[in-house]
């Protein structure tokens, strides 16, 4: 019986270690399309907005989508292409958050954005953790 429970005890420390995380969130305009080369799969109008990742060094790949009402009763959906961003160090059950730096206000301004997104990550303390702007594109399909 010491054994067993031994043995349930010494597991459930090495799930705790080996399944140390940190937590992602994404505003609605941020669209996580892979973690760490795993694509993300989400709807397009509702996604999953946070994410659970292993501590350490990420590496993100992100899309700026936003959708602008039009004066005549329609809408425009912009959308930029795949920003990959590597956050050196996320630590053990810490919470980040995705944010856009300087965001557009409207339609004009959100095409520009769109050519040259800047998106920044924070720590839960509202420290920024690294800004990244699309200088490394992955090309993907809509």
């Amino acid at each position: 019986m010491n054994l067993k429970l031994t043995t349930l005890f010494l597991g459930l420390i090495a799930h705790g270690s080996v399944f140390a995380a940190a937590t992602i969130s994404a505003p609605e305009e941020i669209i996580v399309v892979a973690l760490n080369g795993q694509t993300v799969k989400s709807g397009l109008f509702k996604g999953k907005k946070q994410f659970k990742v292993e501590a350490g060094q990420v590496n993100l790949n992100v899309r700026y989508q936003e959708y602008f009402e039009m004066h005549n009763g329609r809408f425009d959906i912009i959308k930029s292409d795949v920003v990959n961003i590597r956050v050196p160090e996320l630590k053990d059950n810490q919470n980040y958050s995705l944010a856009l730096v300087n965001p557009p206000k409207d339609e004009e301004e959100g095409k520009k954005f769109a050519q040259s997104p800047q998106i920044a990550i924070y720590d839960q303390n509202k420290k920024l953790v690294q800004i990244q702007q699309q200088s490394t594109v992955q090309s993907e399909s809509p």
